[in-house]
């Protein structure tokens, strides 16, 4: 077995830990390495002013919350499984993991539940569809990819 940096995704849970279908998605197999934007998203908004013909100006026209598209980068890893024991080859290990990564979130076209638990204790909900999922660079054992999430009501509760 070749070693490699140790990959520990406690070093991601300063903005609190996410979930998909009640699996974690900060795990030694795969992690969500930046969470802020779902926590402290600012929220697009949808609607618009009326033009009144022959009047100045417009009449402000209330805004609503849209719904958010959000990118969340992943580091996989595939020297481990999701509780941190070894596998014997990191590539084996890879595609064990991806396989059930794509089980627990990877598109099924219906709306699945979201949490985010806050260090404070806090649990923001949401229903969530992932709508894709995209891989980057990858060094030895550890994969770059970018989940895909939309949040129809905008934001996490």
């Amino acid at each position: 077995m070749t070693m490699h940096p140790v990959f520990d995704p406690s070093c991601f849970l300063d903005d609190g830990e996410f979930f998909i279908n009640e699996q974690s998605m900060m795990t030694y197999a795969w992690c969500a390495t930046n969470i802020l934007d779902l926590v402290n998203p600012v929220p697009a908004l949808r609607g618009r002013d009326i033009v009144i013909p022959g009047a100045s100006g417009r009449l402000p026209n209330r805004r609503r919350i849209d719904e958010a598209r959000f990118s969340v980068p992943f580091v996989i890893n595939g020297d481990r499984d999701v509780d941190g024991a070894f596998y014997s080859d990191w590539r084996i290990g890879f595609e064990t993991n991806l396989a059930l990564l794509r089980d627990t979130i990877i598109p099924s076209g219906d709306l699945q539940d979201a949490e985010i638990h806050r260090p404070s204790g806090t649990i923001l909900t949401a229903g969530v569809f992932v709508t894709g999922f995209k891989f980057g660079k990858r060094a030895g054992p550890l994969t770059l990819a970018t989940v895909e999430i939309t949040v129809p009501s905008g934001r996490f509760v």
